[in-house]
């Protein structure tokens, strides 16, 4: 295994050299470190609720080896998976940071499409991924500068918390999104726990938790897996398409959730996605507050990128707006918005901002 991981940074450097674009390496055999150069896979797992769960404190496992690229067989390799459980595995796997469903030679077929519940799950799942690509690719930037994570167990974002340190069931992707996947058979709940912060329903951005910490049981049919939002943070989203390419050219939208106080703070790193040298990106840094019937949303372009040209933002939802602003404007031009007052949403289509 070590050969065929040598092989494969060898062939890394020789596509690079000829190339002259990124390439992408899998092994399951690495060290810590080995991030710098590809990504990991779990390895043989086996098509069992078991299995399903491990994958999670595996992938946490990862991050601190300093390969944030990791993700186990979606379905499960060995033996046969069923329709329930391929159905449940789709949707968590949807947001591994390295999402593949694999299974062995001569096991039954597991392609989403086999089960039609399978396919339309996988297609949901799949394009809220694809809508958070932005926020993917700027998690991916920063352990790549930074030596962050991509997936963190709860214990990371709330360390003061020692009700999060054996919560392994449960994953954030960055300090933004919290996912509580059913990981039981035949359940259509799940009990999750949510740290002091605000937390906001990612479906309907309504405010579920409002500071206070504690265990919750969710509603999740077959057909959902529960994700919230945490307060605090602005996250950057795309409209998705059927491939990554076709996503990258659609526009841009922000979702900002909210503190406590009113504020939240966000980043975005973008590039061309191919190209070897990192001398030319683009990273903006956001931030917003609001106070009674006012706020603001501002975008520090800390760095700009020579090929957004023809990118815009095209939406920007804020979940925690207490009170409908009488107008809203960008500089001195008046922009129309809408308010929806059950979840508190403060909503603006049609920008058209220019990246």
């Amino acid at each position: 295994r070590d050969f065929c991981l040598s092989r494969g940074l060898g062939d890394v450097y020789k596509r690079q050299e000829y190339g002259g674009k990124r390439t992408i390496v899998i092994s399951r055999s690495t060290f810590p470190g080995s991030g710098t150069h590809g990504g990991h896979w779990l390895g043989d797992n086996d098509s069992s609720w078991a299995d399903l769960y491990f994958a999670i404190p595996g992938i946490f496992n990862f991050q601190l080896f300093g390969i944030p690229l990791v993700g186990a067989d979606i379905c499960g390799f060995g033996g046969s998976t069923t329709e329930e459980l391929c159905t449940r595995w789709m949707q968590i796997g949807s947001f591994y940071p390295f999402s593949r469903n694999h299974n062995a030679i001569g096991s039954p077929s597991q392609e989403p499409y086999v089960w039609p519940q399978v396919a339309t799950v996988s297609r949901n799942t799949l394009l809220i991924r694809y809508s958070l690509l932005p926020y993917y690719y700027t998690l991916f930037y920063s352990a790549h500068v930074n030596g962050t994570t991509v997936a963190r167990p709860l214990l990371w974002e709330f360390p003061q918390d020692t009700n999060t340190y054996l919560l392994d069931k449960q994953m954030m992707i960055g300090s933004g999104l919290l996912i509580s996947p059913v990981l039981t058979q035949g359940a259509v709940t799940v009990s999750a726990y949510f740290p002091s912060a605000q937390w906001y329903d990612f479906y309907t951005h309504e405010l579920v938790v409002d500071g206070n910490a504690g265990w919750m049981t969710l509603d999740a049919p077959i057909t959902k897996i529960p994700l919230h939002i945490r307060g605090g943070n602005i996250i950057p989203t795309q409209q998705p398409s059927l491939t990554t390419t076709e996503t990258r050219l659609n526009p841009f939208g922000l979702l900002v959730a909210l503190s406590k106080t009113s504020v939240s703070t966000g980043t975005l790193y973008w590039d061309d996605g191919e190209s070897l040298s990192m001398n030319d990106y683009g990273l903006y840094y956001f931030s917003a507050q609001n106070v009674g019937s006012r706020g603001s949303l501002n975008v520090q372009v800390v760095r700009s990128w020579s090929g957004s040209s023809g990118l815009v933002f095209d939406t920007v939802n804020v979940l925690g707006v207490q009170q409908a602003p009488k107008s809203a404007s960008i500089g001195s031009k008046s922009i129309n918005f809408s308010y929806n007052s059950n979840s508190k949403e403060l909503i603006f289509n049609n920008l058209r901002q220019a990246v």
